[in-house]
């Protein structure tokens, strides 16, 4: 696929298509139109530089660069669509919080879109599940969102998250009920014991090492470790 990107007046050059999406990232500290630029150059410009320099939890404080003074944030949720307000400081907060949550995480625009004063804009989280009993558990969360651009600044966005992925991937973290990650059962090997390790096959554990059997002089007794995967 190829778009014609206007040179003049009177000629154009026919580019493919992922050379206009994937633009060289314009300077750090904020984004200006120059005189004369056009609403889609503007839009990618600011969106592009929002997401690398403020979303991506680098600079923060650059909001005051991108946003207008008031911003209507459309959160997607199919159970219930919400809408709030925001201010440059007030995403500026949000960003440090999810530096708090996930650690120094990394972005990667996967895709960026413009159709004049929009664009749709899909990136990849990776950081780590601070707030778990294991810090050290990377989680991937998928994003994606819309944003207006008025004045060369973002003016509203319409953002989704992929929740249940990254709830599929937090819950597992820690086994249920305070469930300690190693386990060692033990009983009479019968088919009260077989029950047992399936039990725990079913919650989530996995096998750890082979079973072992003794005689006690009455009955043997076996022994089944299982773990808590981590990864």
């Amino acid at each position: 696929m190829s778009a014609v990107v206007p040179c003049s007046s009177t000629d154009s050059v026919r580019l493919p298509l992922n050379a206009v999406l994937d633009q060289p990232s314009l300077p750090r500290r904020g984004y200006r139109p120059r005189v004369g630029h056009d609403a889609h150059a503007t839009t990618r410009g600011v969106v592009r530089g929002f997401v690398e320099n403020v979303r991506s939890g680098r600079r923060p404080d650059d909001a005051t660069l991108y946003l207008a003074a008031a911003v209507e944030c459309h959160q997607l949720e199919s159970e219930q669509l919400l809408t709030i307000t925001r201010s440059p400081a007030d995403y500026a907060a949000h960003v440090r919080d999810l530096v708090g949550r996930w650690g120094a995480y990394t972005l990667h625009i996967d895709e960026l879109i413009v159709d004049g004063d929009r664009a749709h804009v899909r990136w990849t989280q990776r950081g780590h599940d601070l707030h778990g009993p294991d810090p050290t558990r990377a989680v991937i969360q998928i994003t994606s969102a819309t944003y207006r651009v008025n004045e060369g600044r973002i003016a509203e966005y319409w953002v989704q998250v992929d929740r249940l992925g990254v709830q599929a991937q937090t819950d597992r973290v820690a086994p249920p009920d305070g469930l300690p990650r190693y386990r060692l059962l033990t009983g009479p090997d019968d088919v009260s014991f077989c029950r047992r390790v399936s039990d725990a096959l079913d919650l989530g554990f996995v096998l750890h090492g082979s079973p072992a059997a003794t005689y006690d002089g009455e009955h043997v007794v076996a022994a089944q470790a299982v773990v808590w995967p981590t990864g």
